[in-house]
């Protein structure tokens, strides 16, 4: 077993490695690669991966010290390489000084989201275009949809370009929509508010299915929750 001795890591030491803090924008894997390899510089990454043996395991009081004295050390180089607003996700299991619960809830909380990939993401936003036989609803919630899933990958997508993208896409449904916004866009006039682009769109939609200019419009299903397009 590694001595007590092992040397905490801190965030100038952490600066030394040049490894970036976890946090919303950053790249969990890129991040997990170099935290790991800071661990097992120190000696301390099989106490993360739970490959040693637990403290109740250890056979007499300076090993259990020791094990206790290294994973306080281990933990404090995780959360030292999280931002604030990511390590106050993990504040009560922290509290516990459990470093093998806390890597599990760290891999479970962005190793998922990991797995897809933002630019596949912002691709299938840009390329979404509004169908002639598709209501305004359901192209609205497919484009939130995605922007959810971009911000699940901690990448983002803000409203503002959401909006860009839903007035663009709808050339082929509400041509003068979309020429209109290109025109406003060129000559520098602010973007619409989200909420008011949504609105118009919706409205629109409603006068041209009722007055018979979009006779083959498919009605979207209910929404999955009582919250309404706003």
């Amino acid at each position: 077993m590694a001595m007590s001795s092992t040397p905490i890591m801190t965030p100038d030491s952490l600066a030394a490695f040049k490894i970036e803090k976890l946090g919303m924008t950053s790249n969990f894997l890129d991040w997990q690669r170099e935290i790991f390899l800071v661990l097992r510089t120190y000696g301390l990454a099989g106490i993360v991966n739970g490959e040693e043996e637990t403290v109740d395991q250890c056979e007499n009081p300076n090993q259990r010290n020791c094990f206790k004295i290294r994973e306080a050390k281990a933990l404090a180089t995780i959360v030292f390489s999280l931002e604030r607003e990511e390590v106050r996700k993990f504040e009560s299991l922290v509290e516990t000084g459990d470093v093998v619960e806390v890597w599990r809830a760290i891999r479970e909380e962005y190793g998922q989201r990991s797995l897809v990939n933002p630019v596949t993401l912002l691709g299938a936003v840009f390329s979404r275009k509004m169908n002639e036989d598709e209501s305004a609803v359901s192209y609205i919630r497919s484009l939130e949809h995605l922007q959810q899933e971009i911000r699940k990958t901690h990448s983002d997508l803000s409203d503002e370009w959401l909006t860009k993208i839903m007035l663009t896409n709808v050339i082929d449904v509400f041509p003068d929509i979309s020429r209109k916004f290109t025109v406003d866009n060129a000559q520098g006039r602010q973007t619409p508010l989200l909420s008011e682009t949504k609105n118009m769109l919706i409205s629109r939609d409603n006068i041209d299915t009722a007055s018979g200019r979009r006779p083959h419009v498919k009605q979207p299903a209910p929404a999955s929750t009582h919250t309404p397009i706003v």
